[in-house]
């Protein structure tokens, strides 16, 4: 094929129309006379008379640009108008009016596209075919083949609109098109689906396609799976590198062809068909993960997706202790994608399955916020640590730190992150503070080093005292400090972690927890003036010396709340029993009072 050929040079109209009226002289041995010959179009006018020339009678020729030399003897004849214009250019007229302009613009518009009608339709009626013995061309009608043929082009048809005339050749499968001609979008044998180099499809040219039987049915994208009829263990015709090939589908290629659809429902189907296997499993959890959770049109999760909220609780929870912290550290990563909708936060703390009712609900909603709550410091406290041979200053000596493995990190920071969109709900903060504050700290101290468990903390954090003025009281007295301190220290150089700790510490001043902080940060920024209420500190002399009596108080206070509204609900259920047995025996009293 060789090297790509130069591409013509585009000329201008006004250039095309002056080729269709140069003529240059040639000598004609047979008639001993000179005839005009137009070299761009092979327009050939046999008449002695060049002033008054009919053109409508002009015979054609093949093109021929090789006469066009220096010395050849050339003639330019009155412009031939095609395709309708018969009366030449309309004289252009300085408009006033918009309504008159806007007339005559249309008018052009319409007239243009009448014209590209026009070539288009001569273009398909009509073939010329080149004459052996005369060497002219003539004309052939295909929409009425038994017309006779013509010598003369239609006359308001452009030279070259109609074709030549040329056999169906199956060899040709480019149909005389160059390759070299062709862009990248086109082929001949690979084209490009879309922007991006690595966008790349096989073109349609039946030269470069062998013929294979399974090609038809071959895909290319997992998306693509029909998952109705095919299943794991099942064998596809797949489109590898433009060739098919047979594969067998196993757990990724079905996972990720459920994932491509967003469909939920299949995925937990082959998940619940095969529990016990853990790549399973793991493809499952990571495609929750990185997919669109489902949400219908009332703005509420679907049922597939609140059956994956609840099986990631139940591996979560992991009673027996079955599962590995690689398989508990994906269920996270799919039930943070489901908390961080509203949808999945209010499906979580859905408090419609209580059928207890009075008292005896409120205790219960209590207790079930509690224990959705509670779920996470397993994770928080229960840390596995391992240990470090750090050298000390004397030489040769080590001594063996306790930090936490890597696995553990992570389960704490998707614990933390999981809390933290919780934390987006503000009637569930004071809880939330009462019951993971202290395991959330202590997680954080010991992970201080993990610059992923120190940002998701300090986001947190700040959440539990967002406009709760209780949650701001309980980390005051769980004292955090040296998080703070920590952060400064070991992440100074994080922009992220300082911008959270930053926000921290604003909320923990004294009326920080009315909210507020980003104004105040973007006005630290522009170094406008802080209205002094959002910048005093709280006085350090209200604060008690013994956190641990004050916190121990905090906790009675929440046993002798939770007391007194088990009395009252116990109250409650006599006084039901009383009322049946009186409403038994008195029945003439209850006519009495009702008289």
């Amino acid at each position: 094929m060789g090297p790509p050929k130069k591409l013509p040079k585009k000329l201008l109209y006004s250039e095309i129309q002056n080729q269709y009226d140069l003529f240059i002289y040639q000598w004609d041995d047979s008639s001993q006379s000179y005839y005009l010959f137009n070299p761009y179009t092979g327009e050939t006018i046999l008449h002695s008379d060049y002033n008054n020339v009919d053109r409508s009678l002009s015979y054609w020729k093949p093109i021929d640009k090789h006469v066009l030399t220096k010395n050849v003897q050339t003639i330019m004849l009155y412009k031939q108008q095609y395709a309708s214009r018969l009366n030449g250019f309309r004289s252009y007229i300085r408009y006033t009016d918009v309504n008159e302009a806007a007339t005559v613009i249309s008018a052009v518009v319409r007239g243009f596209i009448a014209r590209l009608s026009l070539r288009k339709y001569y273009h398909n009626r009509y073939y010329k075919i080149l004459h052996t013995n005369t060497g002219y061309y003539y004309y052939q009608d295909n929409y009425n083949e038994n017309n006779e043929t013509s010598w003369y082009k239609p006359l308001l048809a452009f030279p070259d609109d109609i074709p030549v005339y040329s056999a169906n050749d199956p060899e040709d499968y480019m149909k005389g098109d160059k390759y070299s001609y062709r862009s990248c979008l086109n082929g001949p044998y690979i084209r490009l689906s879309k922007v991006g180099k690595s966008n790349k499809i096989r073109a349609k040219h039946d030269a470069f396609i062998p013929n294979n039987p399974f090609r038809e049915a071959a895909v290319s994208r997992h998306e693509d799976i029909d998952l109705e009829n095919f299943t794991i263990g099942s064998v596809i015709s797949w489109l590898e590198d433009f060739k098919v090939v047979p594969i067998q589908l196993d757990e990724y290629a079905i996972i990720r062809a459920a994932e491509c659809k967003n469909d939920w429902a299949n995925i937990l189907k082959y998940m619940r068909k095969d529990i016990d296997n853990l790549q399973l499993q793991l493809y499952g959890f990571y495609a929750f993960s990185k997919s669109s959770v489902p949400i219908d049109s009332s703005g509420l999760l679907t049922t597939e997706a609140v059956d994956a909220m609840y099986l990631c609780m139940s591996y979560i929870e992991d009673r027996d202790n079955k599962y590995s912290q690689t398989l508990k550290l994906f269920v996270y990563y799919a039930l943070n994608n489901i908390l961080s909708t509203t949808a999945g936060r209010a499906e979580y703390f859905n408090v419609m399955t209580i059928q207890e009712i009075g008292e005896a609900r409120n205790i219960a909603i209590e207790q079930f916020i509690t224990s959705r709550i509670i779920i996470f410091n397993k994770y928080l406290t229960k840390i596995p640590i391992e240990l470090h041979a750090v050298p000390t200053d004397l030489p040769n000596v080590f001594t063996d730190v306790k930090k936490p493995t890597r696995r553990g990190a992570e389960l704490v920071e998707q614990s933390l992150s999981c809390l933290s969109s919780l934390a987006n709900n503000n009637e569930h903060r004071e809880q939330m503070a009462y019951v993971t504050a202290a395991a959330s700290i202590f997680a954080i101290k010991l992970c201080e080093e993990e610059s992923n468990v120190m940002l998701q903390g300090l986001k947190y954090l700040y959440n539990l005292c967002y406009r709760c003025e209780s949650g701001q009281e309980i980390l005051r007295h769980r004292n955090i400090k040296p998080i703070i301190i920590s952060a400064h220290s070991l992440h100074g150089s994080d922009k992220d972690i300082m911008y959270q700790c930053h926000r921290l510490e604003l909320a923990m001043k004294k009326d920080g927890w009315r909210g507020y902080i980003e104004e105040i940060i973007t006005k630290e920024m522009f170094g406008e003036s802080i209205d002094p209420m959002y910048n005093q500190n709280i006085d350090e002399n209200e604060i008690e010396d013994d956190n641990d009596s004050r916190i121990e108080r905090m906790n009675q206070f929440y046993v002798n709340k939770k007391t007194e509204s088990s009395n009252n609900s116990k109250n409650n259920d006599i006084n039901k029993k009383n009322s049946k047995r009186s409403s038994k025996s008195s029945s003439s009293d209850e006519d009495l009072i009702f008289s």
